[in-house]
């Protein structure tokens, strides 16, 4: 009998050693995991900035080019964040002027 618990013993080191590398893989596994999924979280918050301030920028041209003048500013505010465009008008000879659009969030 006693030579049975010995082997069983020395089967249950293995079975730990087996068991601890399992956890350790799934645990690579997790942290690769949660990584990608916050750097696409910060790639797709970045997308989404950019797309507001373009559509924001040509808003406030087109109602700028409307009304005749480079001058105002818009401020919109969308998901915990405020986007503020401002059309500033540039001249750069007495008959050419450029109207330059900032955007800010």
């Amino acid at each position: 009998m006693w030579p049975q618990l010995r082997k069983t013993a020395q089967e249950s080191g293995i079975v730990m050693v087996i068991v601890l590398l399992i956890v350790m893989v799934m645990m690579i596994f997790a942290v690769t995991i949660l990584s990608q999924s916050m750097s696409q979280s910060k790639t797709s918050r970045s997308a989404v900035d950019q797309i507001v301030g373009d559509q924001l920028a040509k808003g406030l041209f087109w109602n700028s080019y409307a009304s005749g003048s480079c001058f105002g500013s818009l401020t919109v505010p969308l998901n915990s964040r405020t986007y503020t465009a401002t059309i500033t008008n540039v001249l750069i000879s007495p008959n050419i002027s450029n109207c330059t659009i900032n955007i800010s969030y």
